[in-house]
């Protein structure tokens, strides 16, 4: 066990770091933990005044929109609100935020999704994921990435196809539509979504074309940029595609190599328009849009937590949501919304606590 061998103290609370590891091995055993990892942020600013800055967005989002129907792929956090917010400025009355439920989400991070999209006043369709049967996914070898948001962005396709049946029945009914009508009344349970796992795939019924399992007609994009070029001959809007599905994807995430489901959000022809953001200027842009979570700690998805090699199996997820959550219940109030925390699952039943820089004791 490689730790600071002093007793620290860890703010108000005095937390003593032995204590600390003592709960987490107490709960993962027979876990070892391995080391106390610390990890930083960086900081920038978008060029120009945030005013405009937003409307550059506004005008990406409204170029690349589609005529019928705008989904958002929302996870709660900074990004996917942030995209929220601005395609449901621009398409206010077609635009719908949904969630995917599975294992790999924490209870924490739905209640905040759930907060967030209440407080944009989007409407948020909560709807379960099948990536747990995906061989591929729970063996997590390097692209299970890939084949969840493979999962995530077909199930999108048909939450898309259900948006468009019930826009039909209104307007044949003399309705206002789905986005008019969806409210912010959150599913119980993942099992009370009445779209199950795996139902995605194969288009819109005509509306748009379908490749490699995509929205594109034509081809599947590889940028934002060509997914707005491309239009459904049946669509209407005057060559605008009738769905577009939108990411939170930043310009930090076209960096990592390790983020394989930009591959799935290709091939879907997933729209993305903060691409050119900074994970920093993100955050920036979003408090000057009055988002409650600008500053909220990144928290990806449980499964991100396992090492190359670990199943990701809903026992493995669940384990790593309890122990962080014990952690984080040790250290009090000294993490804060923006404090990062981590623990992950290593190979050879080993697991790692990540903290901030903040929080680790200074050198004796």
């Amino acid at each position: 066990v490689r730790v600071p061998t002093k007793v620290a103290s860890w703010g108000p609370q005095q937390i003593l770091l032995d204590h600390l590891i003592s709960l987490v091995m107490a709960h993962l055993r027979p876990v070892q933990l391995l080391r106390v990892y610390n990890f930083s942020t960086r900081a920038s600013a978008p060029t120009g005044s945030l005013d405009d800055v937003v409307d550059s967005l506004l005008a990406k989002v409204e170029a690349s929109g589609g005529s019928r129907s705008n989904i958002v792929a929302f996870s709660g956090g900074v990004d996917s609100s942030l995209v929220a917010a601005l395609v449901y400025r621009a398409f206010p009355a077609s635009t719908t935020a949904v969630l995917g439920l599975s294992a790999a989400l924490p209870a924490a991070q739905l209640e905040l999704a759930r907060g967030v999209a209440a407080h944009l006043g989007v409407p948020l369709r909560e709807v379960a994921t099948g990536e747990a049967q995906r061989e591929g996914y729970v063996r997590n070898s390097g692209e299970a990435c890939f084949h969840c948001k493979t999962e995530l962005y077909s199930t999108l396709e048909a939450v898309a196809r259900v948006a468009g049946a019930e826009e039909f029945t209104a307007s044949e009914e003399g309705g206002t539509g789905p986005a008019a009508s969806s409210s912010h009344q959150p599913s119980p349970h993942p099992s009370s979504s009445s779209l199950a796992p795996g139902g995605g795939g194969g288009g819109f019924g005509g509306q748009v074309g379908v490749v490699e399992g995509g929205l594109l007609d034509g081809g599947a994009a590889t940028s934002d940029s060509s997914a707005s070029s491309s239009s459904s001959s049946s669509g209407g809007g005057g060559g605008r595609r009738a769905v577009v599905l939108f990411n939170g994807t930043n310009a930090d995430d076209r960096t990592d190599p390790t983020r394989v489901g930009l591959r799935a959000a290709a091939n879907f022809g997933v729209a993305s328009p903060i691409e050119a953001l900074s994970k920093a200027e993100v955050r920036l842009v979003a408090r000057h849009m009055g988002l409650p979570n600008w500053r909220h700690a990144a928290s990806p998805c449980l499964r991100s937590r396992l090492a190359l090699g670990v199943l990701a199996t809903d026992e493995a997820l669940a384990r790593v949501e309890a122990a962080e959550e014990l952690v984080r219940g040790a250290l009090g109030g000294a993490l804060g919304v923006d404090g990062n925390l981590r623990v992950r699952t290593l190979a050879k039943r080993r697991a790692v606590i990540e903290v901030g820089q903040n929080l680790i004791p200074p050198d004796p």
